[in-house]
């Protein structure tokens, strides 16, 4: 994902903490790798999202509804299997 370089982003200690940024995902081109610190995920089109979390296993979020963030922590957006879009990761 090439709007990840050079950003900065501190850790959120607390998932009440505000977002303090925001990095638009497109998985459109293949797996896409999260590589920075979050506190969730922005889902703008309802879908089910296939992901890695970051502690590694392998998960399909179904049913996930438009306009909500999700608290999740995950390393990898996986292609198959995923049908939500406009994510954008808080």
């Amino acid at each position: 994902m090439s709007n990840m370089s050079g950003i900065q982003r501190r850790t959120v200690q607390e998932r009440s903490d505000p977002a303090i940024g925001a990095i638009v995902i497109d998985y459109s081109g293949g797996d896409q790798d999260v590589n920075a610190a979050a506190r969730g995920l922005y889902i703008s089109g309802a879908g089910d999202l296939a992901v890695e979390m970051l502690s590694g296993d392998a998960v399909t979020f179904t049913g996930l509804l438009a306009g909500v963030v999700y608290p999740i922590a995950v390393r990898k957006i996986v292609q198959a299997g995923s049908s939500a879009d406009g994510l954008i990761l808080t």
